[in-house]
């Protein structure tokens, strides 16, 4: 259930949600997660000054049956000392704190383990960690012509945990017996400082413009983790059954791993519009890609060091009135991200990585109030899993082609439907594959999904409405051989909405029913 409280004027820059600005958010989501939520936009001085902030509280419920007391705030203040020039500073933060540790279940054969209790926390209530994220940035804009501007931001982001646990259950049999063990780690931090420097030259006017921007980026990202005490044993358990043990009174965490990654980017891009005609991109990129690691003890530290150009176009063409056609080609350079907590590397920084993505469509209005998107695409990158050391490491290329088909459609004005569809042949390729070390289908990957939502106004209750949403998800792998397979699952939502007001300002209830199939994925 989410209430909602806000003004009624809708003034150039305010949020739009439902119908307005709405400074006051209070609600019941997830498994009854009691949600409150306040913000506000405020003058300060006429047009010149403004500041925009926001906090949220909540306490987290999760699937299952583990939780966390969840909090956030931002600022962000707006300054134009002049016409042209425009500088935004921006802070955010949000915390986790006591947030109960999810459970990793890993089975002893090729077989789907039976479904658990949902809502039933059975892990250790001392298995809990703190969080926080913090983010610092100032944005400045600057039209220095009618021809030229300059814009510029620095960046800074600092994310970390404190002493964190791992729970897992190893060896599950099809009876639901398992070894449970608890693992302790002191915690990771991760920080990263980035800025940009943009330089934008424009011309033209009426239905053709073009603009042509030269960029310099950098950014320098350390982290550490690892230090991993050794797992406590709780021995043989069955899952689902809760079973207190006292916290180990001491523990003994390793040296850290630490790892540093400084970027540098040059890049020149175009974009050309010409009205009801078409749209081109392109883009061309140098960027100086430097990663170090530094393992403690007598393992050697590494370096990876990658000089790549990176290009990427993007056309579309308007061939008439209700057609559009367009097409785009990508070569990117992306960072991993970090291995997950059920690998034996957990936290591990993960290289960087070559990407490709190719992909092309079209656009068709076919009647009023109908309109159809389909489009093919083709993308490349390295595949990264759990090896049999249960290490998570590249392990061959993935390729995902497939296509992908939507739909928005208003047959009635008080019906609106929005449907989309996914099919693809996600397939690994290297040597892994080859020597039956992991199948051909990447792992919890599905080949087909579908989505779909209508909403329905009342012709006899002005405010309200009611709506269903569908998602159906394909079969999918869980196993690195693909021996064993998740079984499709749909999943249905129910809700209601009723806009009215209270006083001069409007206010909205919604109400939602999820998963009405009772599906387990």
């Amino acid at each position: 259930m989410l209430f909602r409280y806000g003004n009624v004027p809708e003034r150039k820059g305010k949020r739009k949600r439902d119908g307005g600005w709405d400074p006051f958010l209070a609600g019941s989501f997830a498994y009854g997660s009691p949600t409150v939520e306040i913000d506000a936009q405020l003058p300060l001085s006429a047009d010149k000054l403004g500041v925009a902030f926001g906090v949220a509280l909540s306490h987290d419920e999760y699937s299952d049956g583990a939780n966390g007391r969840a909090f956030s705030a931002a600022v962000i203040p707006r300054w134009r000392p002049a016409d042209g020039i425009e500088v935004i500073p921006f802070w955010s933060m949000s915390t986790l704190k006591d947030e109960e540790v999810a459970s990793t279940f890993t089975t002893a054969g090729a077989f789907v383990p039976t479904n658990l209790p949902r809502r039933r926390y059975f892990g250790q209530d001392w298995a809990q960690k703190d969080s926080r994220n913090d983010n610092f940035s100032l944005i400045s804009k600057v039209r220095l012509s009618d021809s030229w501007s300059i814009s510029a931001g620095l960046f800074r982001s600092i994310s970390k945990s404190e002493e964190n646990f791992y729970q897992d259950y190893l060896d599950d049999s099809t009876d639901g017996q398992a070894r449970a063990e608890v693992t302790a780690d002191p915690g990771n931090r991760s920080a990263s400082s980035s800025g940009e420097i943009r330089l934008t030259y424009g011309w033209g006017n009426g239905d053709r413009r073009h603009l042509v921007h030269a960029a310099v980026r950098a950014r320098k990202v350390q982290s550490q983790y690892g230090g991993a005490a050794e797992p406590t044993d709780l021995g043989e358990r069955k899952l689902g059954d809760k079973f207190p043990v006292p916290r180990p009174a001491s523990l003994e965490f390793g040296e850290q791993d630490r790892t540093e990654v400084r970027q540098m980017t040059l890049g020149l891009s175009y974009n050309g519009v010409w009205r009801n005609v078409g749209e081109l991109s392109l883009g061309l990129q140098k960027t100086d890609y430097d990663k170090r690691v530094d393992f403690p003890g007598t393992v050697p530290d590494t370096r990876a060091i990658d000089k790549p150009w990176l290009f990427n176009a993007a056309l579309a063409i308007h061939a008439y009135t209700a057609i559009a056609v367009y097409g785009s080609y990508t070569c990117g350079l992306e960072e991993s991200g970090t291995a997950p907590g059920n690998a034996a590397n957990r936290n591990e920084a993960l290289p960087a990585i070559r990407t490709k993505q190719i992909d092309v469509g079209v656009r068709l209005s076919v009647a009023p109030g109908l309109r159809l998107l389909a489009g093919a695409f083709d993308i490349t990158k390295p595949y990264f899993s759990t090896d049999e050391d249960n290490i998570f490491t590249a392990l061959g290329q993935v390729r995902h082609r497939g296509f992908e088909i939507s739909m928005t459609a208003n047959p009635t004005k008080q019906v609106s439907i929005v449907a989309g569809a996914v099919v693809m042949d996600p397939k690994v390729t290297g040597e892994a594959v080859e020597l039956g070390r992991v199948g051909r289908r990447p792992l919890g990957q599905e080949k087909v999904t579908f989505t779909g939502d209508v909403d329905y106004r009342l012709p006899w209750l002005d405010g309200a409405s009611l709506d269903l949403s569908l998602t159906w998800t394909g079969r999918r792998p869980s196993s690195r051989d693909k021996v064993v397979s998740t079984d499709p699952y749909l999943n249905l939502d129910l809700g209601a909405r009723y806009a009215f007001k209270l006083g001069n300002f409007p206010a909205l209830l919604r109400l939602q029913l999820r998963n009405l199939t009772n599906s387990n994925g």
